[in-house]
């Protein structure tokens, strides 16, 4: 949990890089403080959000001061920074955090979490959004946190399972608005105690599985209403069992699913997932020739909005991996109705933090000029069957 709130797999084994030497990050982050001048330069520089309608979708925020490009070394003045940067994005398009709805948080060490969770509640004035936190391999500019958010205008409910017991967090386990819940990252936590069940990892997945069915129920929905699923992994070798586990919940249509590994989850979990919810009927999307899957859709699209699952590569040559990804998403796209343009959300997952210039450069043109979505990228230890990076994303009809 946090615990609350791209090629569609091939097999379930994975590998997890081992540890880089000290100069590989130091190549990195030199990488990393060229970026946002190459993008710039180039014209191609993501957005720091989206807004459509009532809604605002941010980018992954780093702890760059805007106005004098230092950075803090701490977690506690990072995170202070990141929010910082971040009410100044809210506030651009008319937005506070109180409209924040849920929020993702990326650290490179999970042995501050307390740092950056105290900093990061004294930003919000007791009422949370919902939450996931992952420990990454490494993260864009070296920042040690990264936070994208959602933020959405109206009246919403707080969503609390019944007979669970109150953690003192700063994240809601669910957060309805409109037609949608959000929901913050759950893992297998017994609700009557706070700490995590004792059993093999079957038995965590379910638990974790039960504690999001108990807050879908506390808002009057069910599994069935899903729309999209994110699964955060220690051990690759997990995946399978994990998705054995996860059929005997959700039914067909699957929502679309996105998988990857963690190097680190709260509380020492195995498992984190969290999952986003609709009161609209949904449909799977799935391209003429993409085999289907068991586990999840390629696509769903509900009314207006299409979810598209992890979409990752296996090629070796960088430019070949983004466009392998990039064409399938817009197969999925063409299948469902939409163009690039309709995109609002996109996550890049990488296991090699050093094709992050290259990445984003080519993904970006993937995109009419003015029209890429808003963005976060990652490094991450491992990913499903070997692949070399993931991409997810979300569109709707409603952006023009």
């Amino acid at each position: 949990m946090n615990t609350l709130p791209c090629m569609p797999i091939p097999s379930h084994n994975l590998q997890i890089a081992p540890p880089k030497p000290p100069l590989f990050f130091a190549a990195a982050l030199a990488i990393l403080l060229t970026i946002s001048v190459t993008a710039a330069v180039a014209g191609l520089a993501p957005p720091r959000a989206v807004r459509v309608g009532d809604t605002l979708y941010i980018s992954g925020t780093v702890n760059r001061n805007p106005e004098t490009g230092a950075q803090p070394t701490d977690v506690a003045g990072s995170t202070r920074q990141v929010m910082a940067n971040l009410k100044e994005v809210l506030a651009r398009d008319g937005f506070t955090l109180a409209d924040v709805v849920a929020s993702e948080v990326w650290v490179d060490d999970l042995a501050k979490y307390a740092e950056m969770n105290n900093t990061y509640r004294e930003a919000f004035s007791g009422v949370y959004p919902t939450r996931t936190t992952v420990e990454a391999a490494a993260l864009p500019e070296g920042s040690p946190v990264q936070i994208a958010m959602v933020a959405v205008k109206g009246s919403r409910r707080i969503v609390h399972p019944r007979g669970a017991k109150s953690l003192g967090l700063p994240f809601s386990p669910g957060i309805q608005i409109g037609d949608k819940l959000y929901m913050s990252g759950q893992a297998g936590v017994d609700p009557a105690t706070g700490k995590l069940v004792v059993g093999d990892f079957k038995t965590h997945v379910a638990q974790t599985l039960r504690n999001i069915g108990a807050v879908l129920e506390s808002a009057e929905m069910n599994f069935s209403q899903v729309v999209l699923t994110h699964v955060f992994l220690t051990n690759p070798n997990d995946f399978g069992p994990m998705s054995e586990v996860y059929r005997t919940f959700t039914s067909e249509p699957r929502p679309a699913r996105v998988p990857f590994g963690a190097r680190k989850l709260p509380l020492n979990s195995a498992v984190e997932i969290t999952m986003l919810a609709s009161t609209q009927k949904g449909k799977p999307i799935l391209p003429a020739g993409m085999p289907p899957s068991e586990n999840y859709s390629r696509g769903y699209l509900v009314g207006n909005e299409l979810y598209v699952s992890g979409i990752g590569s296996l090629k070796e040559n960088v430019a070949e991996r983004v466009d392998d990804c990039m064409d399938r998403v817009k197969k999925i796209f063409g299948t469902a109705g939409l163009s690039m343009d309709h995109a609002v959300m996109a996550r890049i997952y990488l296991t090699d933090i050093r094709e992050l210039e290259a990445v984003t450069r080519l993904y970006l043109k993937h995109f009419p000029k003015g029209k890429a979505p808003s963005q976060a990228i990652v490094a991450v230890p491992s990913l499903p069957g070997g692949l070399r990076m993931m991409i997810s994303v979300v569109a709707t009809k409603d952006r023009h």
